[in-house]
């Protein structure tokens, strides 16, 4: 037996309850994605702001209610807006570093009224951008958008698909891709690539659904030391074994549900970051974000309970609401 499996009976419990829910026109159209400015300040904003997308749990905003990726998702709308020159990479490769973890810091206060800054691990995260912008400027292309332009929309295709061109950078090197499918997915729903051979897009994985499809029964651990060292969130050394067998879970899911792994990924990590996540809404009737995230992002307007109601093994069985994401030191998610 090995010591993580995918549990299929679950699996299909599951992804029959998800089929029917669709992404809403709300979200497909967000802001992030429609607003307007050029295509190469478009192209960096998603690329730094994929770039920095990992361990967002401080990140927010109390005044305007924007909690981590969403925060990300106004700050850099608004630097590409206004044509900061947090996005100009001759800027961020001749600035020091203490000094651009200080521009980027104040742009993402505590709240109107505070201005200490939710931005936490801001020299990891300026360090990723200054490597981008570097590994550009070094490799001497003329604009963002050319470096991708060499790809023709392919994300497999040798040294010039899309995910061997952001894997060259070391935000991008995660070798199951999370930050490089989150960025084009981002660049292909604003249409600014379009994706030739989609069927290689990568299952995105992060905290958030990690923990759910444990907690669902999707994924099941047999190793009885791990298994309590997820419950009482102690750190591991390692979460590839699980990630991996998570990535697998999604496909799976994606095929049986006839949704995209890029659907899968803004429902599940809806459901894992505000149904499901220190509180509980079969439990505690109550979701940890409000408005709900679900309800924001899919055609759920409202719910009052979880869409995995009578179907998810914690729903019924406490051993698995006990169950908690990997803990690890990870820049990757």
């Amino acid at each position: 037996m090995d010591r993580i499996e995918i549990n299929m009976q679950q699996l299909n419990k599951v992804a029959e309850s998800i089929s029917s829910i669709g992404i809403s026109d709300e979200h497909a159209n967000r802001p992030f994605i429609v607003f307007e400015s050029t295509k190469e300040l478009k192209t960096k904003a998603y690329l730094f702001c994929s770039a920095i997308c990992h361990q967002t749990h401080s990140l927010r905003n109390e005044s305007k209610n924007l909690i981590g990726w969403n925060y990300l998702e106004y700050v850099f709308e608004h630097l590409a807006k206004k044509n900061s020159p947090l996005l100009d990479i001759d800027y961020i490769c001749e600035s020091p570093s203490d000094k651009l973890e200080k521009e980027y810091a104040q742009e993402f206060p505590l709240s109107d009224s505070d201005t200490q800054s939710s931005l936490d691990k801001i020299s990891e995260r300026v360090e990723l951008i200054k490597d981008i912008a570097q590994y550009i400027k070094k490799a001497g292309y003329e604009s963002v958008l050319d470096m991708f332009n060499q790809s023709e929309g392919k994300l497999i295709g040798h040294d010039s698909g899309l995910y061997s061109q952001l894997s060259k950078m070391r935000a991008f090197k995660d070798p199951l891709r999370k930050k490089s499918t989150l960025f084009i997915k981002l660049m292909n729903q604003s249409g600014l690539i379009q994706v030739k051979d989609p069927e290689n897009i990568e299952a995105l994985m992060d905290y958030h659904m990690q923990r759910l499809l444990l907690r669902t029964g999707c994924v099941e651990v047999n190793d009885p030391s791990l298994m309590m060292q997820l419950k009482n969130k102690e750190h591991l050394l390692s979460d590839e074994e699980i990630r991996r067998t998570c990535v697998q879970a999604i496909k799976r899911i994606g095929f049986e549900s006839k949704k995209s792994v890029l659907e899968l990924d803004d429902l599940f990590w809806a459901i894992g970051r505000s149904c499901c996540n220190e509180k509980i809404l079969c439990v505690d009737m109550v979701c940890n974000k409000t408005p709900c995230t679900l309800t924001m992002v899919s055609d759920i307007t409202n719910h009052k309970t979880c869409v995995f109601d009578g179907q998810c093994k914690g729903s019924t069985h406490q051993e698995y609401r006990d169950y908690w994401e990997p803990m690890v030191a990870t820049d990757f998610y």
